[in-house]
């Protein structure tokens, strides 16, 4: 069964060597956790806004917690966001990236800038 399921971003990204971010977060700030009890969560939409004026945001999405810096093994997307702007990005049910342990972000460092609520997903936890 799919469970539509989507969320932002709750705080603002930094430099993968310093975090990582949860981007499905609901108002309250709550992320599901679907770490370890069978479930995946498929990537089916990404819109990313970058708000720095002149230097393009490079935003990577992990399969992970939350947390410390993550592993280049668990990386799943690389997206690059041009100066002041917003991109989308979509993927046809079933075709989307998947996610078992977590969905968080990071930018490069020196990097653009994405603030809270910058980054919306959107799929369904299978």
């Amino acid at each position: 069964m799919r469970i539509a399921i989507d969320g932002i971003n709750n705080e603002a990204l930094v430099d993968e060597a310093t975090d990582a971010r949860d981007l499905l977060t609901d108002e309250g700030g709550n992320s599901p956790d679907f770490d370890g009890d069978g479930r995946v969560f498929e990537l089916n939409e990404l819109t990313a806004a970058n708000e720095h004026a002149t230097q393009q945001a490079i935003l990577e999405v992990w399969d992970t917690n939350e947390g410390a810096a993550p592993t280049a093994g668990l990386q799943k997307l690389t997206i690059v966001v041009p100066p002041a702007s917003t991109i989308e990005r979509r993927w046809a049910q079933g075709a989307g990236p998947r996610f078992i342990t977590g969905i968080v972000g990071s930018i490069d460092a020196g990097t653009g800038t994405v603030n809270i609520g910058g980054v919306h997903v959107a799929g369904a936890l299978l």
